[in-house]
C-alpha cells in the first residue's frame, strides 16, 4: 500500500536467513530428536576435594579448641592446688578424690582429721600452696615444710597431667621409760612396737594431733601426762615425744644408812643406798619420798622429800629425825653395875685392861687415872650406881651413835697406907658418854666429873663438846 514502509535490504537478507536456519534446525530435530541445552561447565575434582578437607579442618580444630579448654579447665595444675587448700579450709569430704597414699591405705574424712586440722590455719596453708606449687613443676621434690606431703602427676593426653597430693605415713616415738605407757591421739587409743629406744607407733596420718600419755610411776600407781600438741609431718624419721609425764628419775643422798628402807608415798621399793645415795626411777611428781633406818640399838632416823619440780631430780634428805635406841633408865643402871664393878676391880689392879665396858678412848682414860698416887694402899669395892633418868639423851654429831647421861657411884675402900682415914664411901657424880660400836654394843666412851646440883638438875653440859668418837 501506498502508506506501508519500506523495509531495508539488510534486514530482509537477516530475515531470510534465520527463516533458512529455522528450517534447518526444524529438519534435525526432525531426523535427530529435540535440541539439547548447552551444559555449564563442570567444578574440578581438586577444588572439591579441598573445600571438603577444609571443612574437616574447620571442625576438627572447632573440636579440639573446644577440648583444650575442657582439658584445661580439668587438668589446671592451680586449679588443682586451689582445690586442694579449699578442702583443706573446709574439712570437705572431697579432700579424699584428690589424695592418694601408697602407704596408709584408703583415708576417708575422719582418717584425714589430722591433716584438716592442722590446715585451718591461714597460715599453714598458704606454706602448703608455696610448696605444691614447686612440687607441681617438680613432683621430684620434697618439701621443706612438709615433707609428708607431696605431688603425684600423671600424663593424660596432649601434655595435660592428671595432679593428686600424696600423704605419706609418718611415725611417732615415745622415749618414756615408764612402764604400762599408754598413748591417746586425738582421744583413740594407739598400739605401737617396743624398741630399744621407745614405743613406735607407725602408719599415722601427717597432721596435728592431742596426745595425752598414761604409766604406772615407782610404785604402780597410774599418772596421766599433760595433753600435748603435736604436728608430725616429717616422712623421713620418727618425731620423738617424751609423754609429758610428769614423771622424773631422782638421785637422793642424806641417807643415813646403806640399809634403810625407801619408800613413795608410803610404800616401800626395792632400791637401796649406796654410800648413801639412792636412785628411783619413775616417780611422779608431787611423790613424798621417805627414808626409815632402824639402828641395831633401836633407834629408829627417818626423813622425807617432797618431788615437786619435774625439772630438779637431785634431791636430799635433810631433815632427819632420830628417836628411840637410848636404853632406859633401868638398862642403863645395869650397865653402869657392870661397868663400875670392873672398873673398881680394874683400879684395885692398877690395870685398865681389867675393866669391861669400855672403848679404847676410855680406857687411856683410865689409864692415868689409875695412876695417881692417891690410890696407893687402897682396895676399892663397889656399893652402887644409878643414872638421871631425865638426862638419858641421844647425841648423833658424832662418828657413832651416842647417848648421854649424868650418874651418881658409890662405893667403899680401905687403906692400908696409914695415910688418912682406915676406911670409908666415896659418893661420886659424873657425866657419862656411851658410842655404840657395831658388833660391841653400848660402851662408855668417856666421863667428866660433874657436881651433885648439876647431877640433880639433869645438867649434861658438862659433856659439851664431846669428844672425839673412839674408833
Amino acid at each position: 500500500t501506498p502508506h506501508r514502509r519500506r523495509r531495508d535490504p539488510e534486514d530482509l537478507d537477516r530475515e531470510a536467513s534465520d527463516s533458512a536456519l529455522s528450517d534447518i534446525d526444524r529438519a534435525a530435530a526432525a531426523f535427530c530428536g529435540p535440541k539439547k541445552k548447552p551444559r555449564r561447565a563442570r567444578a574440578s575434582t581438586a577444588t572439591r576435594a579441598m573445600a571438603i578437607l577444609a571443612g574437616v579442618l574447620a571442625v576438627t580444630l572447632a573440636a579440639l579448641s573446644t577440648a583444650s579448654i575442657v582439658l584445661y579447665n580439668k587438668y589446671n595444675p592451680d586449679k588443682f592446688i586451689q582445690s586442694v587448700i579449699t578442702a583443706l579450709a573446709d574439712g570437705d569430704a572431697s579432700l579424699t578424690a584428690r589424695i592418694t597414699s601408697e602407704d596408709l591405705g584408703e583415708l576417708d574424712t575422719d582418717s584425714l582429721a589430722p591433716l584438716t586440722a592442722y590446715f585451718s590455719d591461714a597460715a599453714a596453708r598458704d606454706r602448703l600452696k608455696a610448696q605444691l606449687e614447686d612440687q607441681v613443676m617438680d613432683p621430684s621434690r620434697t618439701g621443706d615444710a612438709f615433707p609428708a606431703l607431696g605431688v603425684q602427676k600423671t600424663p593424660v593426653v596432649f601434655g595435660y597431667c592428671d595432679y593428686k597430693l600424696t600423704v605419706h605415713s609418718v611415725q611417732l616415738l615415745l622415749t618414756s621409760s615408764a612402764q604400762n605407757l599408754l598413748l591417746n591421739l586425738d582421744g583413740r587409743p594407739r598400739t605401737g612396737e617396743p624398741t630399744a629406744e621407745g614405743v613406735l607407733y607407725k602408719n599415722l596420718v601427717p597432721g596435728r594431733y592431742e596426745a595425752v600419755v598414761t604409766a604406772a610411776d615407782a610404785t604402780g600407781q597410774q599418772v596421766t601426762g599433760t595433753q600435748t600438741k603435736l604436728e608430725l609431718f616429717d616422712h623421713a624419721a620418727p618425731q620423738a615425744f617424751s609423754g609429758a609425764l610428769p614423771i622424773g628419775d631422782l638421785t637422793i643422798s642424806g641417807c643415813v644408812n646403806d640399809e634403810a628402807v625407801i619408800s613413795v608415798n608410803g610404800i616401800d621399793v626395792a632400791q637401796k643406798p649406796v654410800d648413801g645415795v639412792v636412785k628411783l626411777s619413775q616417780v611422779a611428781v608431787g611423790s613424798v619420798i621417805g627414808m626409815t633406818y632402824t639402828a641395831p640399838y633401836g633407834a629408829v632416823s627417818t626423813a622425807s622429800v617432797t618431788f615437786s619440780d619435774a625439772a630438779v631430780t637431785d634431791l636430799a634428805f635433810t631433815n632427819v629425825q632420830t628417836a628411840g635406841g637410848v636404853p632406859d633408865g633401868p638398862t642403863t643402871d645395869l650397865m653402869l653395875a657392870a661397868y663400875y664393878a670392873s672398873y673398881l676391880n680394874g683400879l684395885n689392879q692398877r690395870d685398865p685392861a681389867q675393866v669391861a665396858g669400855i672403848t679404847e678412848q676410855m680406857r687411856q682414860q683410865l689409864a692415868a687415872e689409875f695412876a695417881d698416887p692417891q690410890h696407893e694402899g687402897k682396895v676399892y669395892s663397889y656399893l652402887n650406881a644409878v643414872c638421871n633418868p631425865a638426862t638419858l639423851q641421844l647425841y648423833s654429831g658424832g662418828e657413832h651413835p651416842a647417848f648421854w647421861c649424868d650418874i651418881a657411884a658409890a662405893y667403899a675402900y680401905t687403906s692400908s697406907s696409914g695415910e688418912g682415914p682406915a676406911s670409908g664411901n666415896v659418893l661420886r657424880y659424873q657425866g657419862v658418854e656411851f658410842v655404840y660400836l657395831e658388833g660391841q654394843g653400848w660402851l662408855i666412851n668417856r666421863t667428866v666429873e660433874i657436881t651433885e646440883d648439876q647431877f640433880n638438875a639433869g645438867d649434861v653440859s658438862a659433856l659439851q663438846p664431846p669428844a672425839a668418837p673412839a674408833a
